[in-house]
């Protein structure tokens, strides 16, 4: 997915919790920038789980940018940034990865280990709380990320994108997509709906990156969601976006670190939740 609508944040280190996440598929294909994804501890990214679709089982041809601004100049203009290989990744149990010409399935989110832990210069970003409710509809919430700035995936990001987005409530959302054919259960509580607007939306590339409740800075932000997927003509005017909404996974959030070995889930309170399955 992409920010069509979008702009370059004038301050490069607005959003160092941002990760660029890089797939190699070949000697010929060479390095792909694939997904986005956010740091929410030292050694763990969240991202999207189809963004894993590309990854090899032992993510060994998975690089990441941790802190990226533009992966093409971040080295010329000395931007900080930390290059990572993975560890180990793990996507949600109950996510089914689905033909390219369906939406995305439901629990659309991953963990991905790092070799080793960022410095502690690179804030991470805080979760939205198991108990925080669905936002308001209309309420501004900002989606950031790399994707195609227009609607014919021509154009590619290079500079990290962020735009203002409306929450749709869910029963809208719903609605608004099954007048495009969807069916009646594609979406649900684990989703969070917002864009409404004609130019202005995520499109390709800005999957796994977050969805943001903004706060005076960059440690202040909350993430409420995981840019999950929208209509294939990006920004179509009255089709909500999708993102995997949080506060509805952060049980199975912490047991899947728990699964990969890494204690203090509980990174701005990400709480561990042993014997959860």
């Amino acid at each position: 997915m992409l920010v069509v609508g979008g702009k370059a944040d004038q301050d490069e280190e607005r959003y160092p919790y941002m990760t660029r996440i890089h797939f190699v598929l070949d000697d010929t294909l060479g390095l792909l920038a694939g997904c986005g994804g956010t740091l929410i501890t030292p050694r763990i990214v969240l991202t999207a789980a189809h963004c894993m679709a590309l990854a090899r089982k032992d993510g060994s041809n998975i690089f990441l940018r941790v802190g990226a601004y533009n992966p093409l100049m971040d080295e010329a203009r000395r931007h900080k940034f930390e290059l990572r290989r993975v560890q180990e990744f793990r996507v949600h149990p109950a996510y089914v990865q689905l033909p390219e010409d369906q939406p995305t399935s439901p629990h659309d989110l991953a963990l991905i280990v790092l070799d080793s832990p960022v410095p502690p210069e690179f804030p991470t970003i805080a979760l939205a709380q198991e108990e925080e409710p669905y936002p308001a509809a209309g309420a501004e919430l900002q989606a950031v990320g790399w994707g195609s700035t227009d609607t014919d995936n021509t154009r590619v990001a290079y500079a990290l994108q962020n735009l203002g987005l409306p929450v749709v409530g869910l029963p809208q959302c719903a609605q608004q997509w099954s007048y495009a054919g969807a069916g009646t259960t594609l979406i649900g509580e684990g989703h969070l709906c917002a864009g409404l607007q004609s130019q202005q939306n995520i499109c390709f590339g800005d999957s796994g990156g977050p969805l943001l409740r903004l706060g005076g800075s960059a440690q202040q932000d909350v993430q409420l969601g995981i840019t999950s997927f929208s209509f294939p003509e990006c920004a179509l005017p009255g089709m909500p976006s999708v993102f995997t909404f949080i506060p509805k996974y952060r049980q199975v959030g912490c047991c899947l670190a728990g699964r990969l070995g890494v204690e203090n889930c509980g990174a701005k309170g990400v709480r561990r939740c042993d014997g959860h399955d």
